[in-house]
């Protein structure tokens, strides 16, 4: 599992900038998934990609925080993202990845971007 940026993507019908999620197996998408429900369930208070052992931030850091209120996916550095969601918000991003869990193709936007103008997308190849 890979965590890259795109920014600048100048399109009407997306954010201009997208953290991407690719080149993951099954497996590690399911250990995503654990890793999220954690944080959901308060036993973890964040979850950063850089600490992860099956996820490859060669420059880029994701942080999943969770808060009271969906303050969606932005940018705190250059290299450096968090997604800040409420519980409801997580319980979304969590069911949106469970086709991912069993290989499904194709790909997925999982957080609204209209609050940063940041989309978050799983893909395996970075294809939308």
């Amino acid at each position: 599992m890979k965590i890259d940026f795109l920014s600048d993507i100048n399109s009407v019908d997306f954010a201009n900038n997208m953290v991407q999620i690719t080149s993951y197996t099954s497996e590690e998408v399911k250990m995503l998934v654990i890793l999220l429900k954690e944080l959901v369930s308060g036993r973890r208070n964040s979850i950063r990609t850089n600490e992860i052992d099956f996820i490859q931030t060669e420059k880029y850091v994701l942080e999943f925080k969770s808060s009271d209120e969906n303050r969606g996916l932005y940018r705190v550095s250059d290299e450096r993202f968090v997604c800040d969601l409420n519980h409801e918000g997580y319980e979304e991003l969590i069911n949106l990845l469970t086709p991912f869990e069993s290989g499904s193709g194709g790909f997925q936007f999982l957080v609204d971007p209209s609050v940063n103008d940041i989309e978050l997308l799983i893909s395996p190849g970075g294809e939308w």
